[in-house]
C-alpha cells in the first residue's frame, strides 16, 4: 500500500519517535536513511507523504514486526493530557489523538465503539498507514494504560479501505 496524501499534510514528530528506539530499530535504520529520517525531532512537523512512503517501504521490504514494534514504541512518546490515566479515558479520546498527530489534511477517520466491559472496537477508514503499524499502536495503547496484570487481546481485520480492531483487556 502506498497511498497518496495531500501535499500540504504533515505528521507531528512525536508520533514518529517510535522509529528511533523501537526494538526493531536496527532493521528500520536503512529505511530511515533512505527516506531522510535519520534525525527526528518530536517538536517538528514532517511531510506526510515522506512518512507514508517510509512506512509503505517497510511494509513492502521489511517485516510486520518492524511496524508493530514502531507502533508500540510510538505510544510511549505521545503526550496525553494529565487527566488521561485509564485505558477507557485514552480510548475515549483516540479520535482526537489520531487527528492531533496530523495537520493540513485528512489522515482518515476513526470510530471508537465501547462494546462492553474491557472491550472496544476501533474502525479506521482511509488511513494512509499499514495495518501492522496500527496494530502496534493499538497494542501499545492497551499496554500503556490497561490495569497491571491485564490479559491483552488485539484482533484485527482489513475490509476494503477499513481496518477493524477489537481490543480486550
Amino acid at each position: 500500500m502506498n497511498k497518496k496524501v495531500s501535499p500540504r499534510m504533515q505528521v507531528n514528530g512525536a508520533y514518529m519517535m517510535g522509529v528511533i528506539d523501537s526494538l526493531e530499530e536496527v532493521h528500520v535504520r536503512p529505511f530511515r536513511e533512505k527516506h531522510g529520517l535519520t534525525e527526528i525531532d518530536p517538536q517538528q512537523w514532517y511531510p506526510a507523504q515522506q512518512i507514508v512512503d517510509f512506512y509503505a517501504d517497510i511494509e513492502k521490504n521489511g517485516n510486520m514486526f518492524d511496524l508493530i514494534a514502531i507502533g508500540m514504541k510510538a505510544v510511549e512518546h505521545v503526550e496525553y493530557p494529565p487527566q488521561v490515566d485509564t485505558l477507557e479515558k485514552a480510548l475515549g479520546m483516540a479520535t482526537e489523538m489520531h487527528k492531533g498527530g496530523w495537520r493540513d489534511g485528512n489522515p482518515g477517520e476513526l470510530l471508537v465503539e465501547f462494546i462492553g466491559d474491557r472491550h472496544v472496537r476501533l474502525t479506521f477508514e482511509d488511513l494512509p498507514l499499514p495495518i501492522d503499524l496500527v496494530y502496534g499502536l493499538c497494542y501499545g495503547t492497551i499496554k500503556r494504560f490497561a490495569p497491571s496484570g491485564s490479559i491483552i487481546t488485539v484482533r484485527r481485520e482489513k475490509i476494503d479501505d477499513a481496518y477493524l480492531f477489537d481490543l480486550q483487556w
